[in-house]
């Protein structure tokens, strides 16, 4: 890492940390809310139907763009929300990422009952990371991504073969951005900005949406949302953009019974695609991201290591994220 990266880095810890100690005092009566909370009749959110799809996009290979099986991944996501009957748009375009390279872009966006004015965002990254840079014997070999990836596609599109079924009062769009994880690693020092040359396709979405003058009451972020026991915390910038959103999807989780998964506790800042969701496009936006604070990086062990691979994948933590997204949308009034 660059010296430049490492103050920047440093300055990004002060403020996280600010942050944290600001909320600290901060302990609303959770178990309240929880407690007055009312679940509407929802659809049945099929966990292994959300495996199959993860699966899917896994046997594809490497989702890294520009190779033949990023192509035929996104054909096939295209494809799947076209049989669900969503009305389907796409972003086709070019980035620049570390050290002046540049690489397609395909953001994949698929809406649901499209002229319903009040409206839910839901996003995943469907691209995979083309190196193991947390894997020293297998540095430069790309990986499956079954977490880090096709985990928030694959629940997405198991919500988007519900709501082909059901409708419920509101609009939903689901967004499954590109180009998320191609950046380089800090670790290699080639540009002082290389910590930034990831979510360029929600970086590129917030400043030209799919529709001009796109809004929508909140968005929700779902990534490595399928390891076994995962936890997921109340994220700084989801707190700082969406804090209200945020709890209200935490207390839906806890009133469907999913309090071991969906944590009333704060944690760190991380800059993924939620972040210039809000901060750039002005909707808030509900990171669900799996926190481990077992490890140095604050990931799962898999975490852009040949181990994210659908031999970790669970099933009951598919089922808790999934159900919960899917209680949230049927909960919402369309006025």
């Amino acid at each position: 890492m660059s010296d430049s990266s490492s103050s920047r880095f440093r300055q990004f810890l002060i403020l996280n940390f600010s942050f944290l100690i600001g909320f600290s005092g901060c302990s609303p009566n959770y178990k309240a809310d929880v407690d007055a909370m009312v679940l509407q009749p929802a659809a049945e959110f099929n966990a292994d139907s959300a495996y199959s799809q993860i699966a899917n996009q896994v046997n594809f290979g490497p989702r890294i763009p520009g190779t033949d099986t990023h192509t035929q991944c996104g054909n096939y996501l295209v494809e799947t929300l076209n049989r669900y009957g969503a009305q389907v748009m796409e972003q086709l375009d070019s980035v620049t990422v570390a050290a002046g390279k540049r690489i397609p872009m395909r953001n994949i966006i698929g809406s649901f009952s499209p002229e319903k004015k009040k409206r839910i965002l839901l996003v995943a990254h469907w691209d995979s990371r083309p190196t193991s840079d947390q894997d020293p014997e297998h540095f430069n070999e790309p990986i499956d991504g079954a977490h880090d990836g096709a985990s928030g596609v694959g629940v997405l599109l198991e919500v988007a073969r519900l709501l082909a079924k059901t409708s419920p009062e509101i609009g939903v769009d689901i967004l499954l951005f590109d180009t998320e994880d191609q950046g380089r690693g800090w670790e290699e020092g080639d540009t002082p900005d290389a910590e930034f040359y990831y979510c360029m396709g929600a970086r590129y979405w917030a400043k030209q949406p799919h529709v001009a003058g796109y809004k929508a009451e909140y968005a929700i972020m779902v990534d490595m949302v399928a390891a076994k026991d995962a936890a997921f915390t109340l994220e700084g910038e989801s707190m700082k953009y969406a804090e209200k959103q945020t709890r209200h999807v935490w207390t839906i989780a806890h009133k469907l019974g999913y309090e071991n998964n969906f944590r009333f506790n704060l944690t760190r800042n991380v800059l993924h695609d939620h972040f210039y969701i809000g901060s750039q496009a002005g909707i808030p936006c509900v990171a669900i991201m799996q926190h481990d604070n077992t490890t140095h990086t604050g990931y799962g062990a898999y975490w852009h290591t040949q181990a994210d691979n659908l031999s970790s994948i669970d099933r009951n933590t598919l089922k808790a994220v999934g159900q919960t997204i899917v209680q949230v949308i049927f909960n919402e009034r369309a006025n």
